[in-house]
């Protein structure tokens, strides 16, 4: 049986996109969450950190400060 990596998109593009990125961010999420954020990478033709970045920036330009 193959293992669930081999069957999930590829999201990790080997190029310069990472660049920039020095910081380790390890979080715990639900297999839905990770599920989800890999498809819509893939998708897009984007870092799962791209995602989330862009998340972030919609998420600041939303909230009541």
């Amino acid at each position: 049986m193959a293992s669930e990596n081999i069957k999930a998109p590829e999201t990790a593009p080997s190029d310069k996109r990472v660049s920039g990125r020095t910081e380790q961010l390890n979080l715990k999420a639900s297999r839905e969450f990770k599920k989800r954020l890999k498809i819509i990478a893939a998708e897009e033709g984007c870092l799962m950190i791209e995602v989330m970045e862009k998340a972030l920036e919609c998420y600041n330009k939303h909230r009541k400060l």
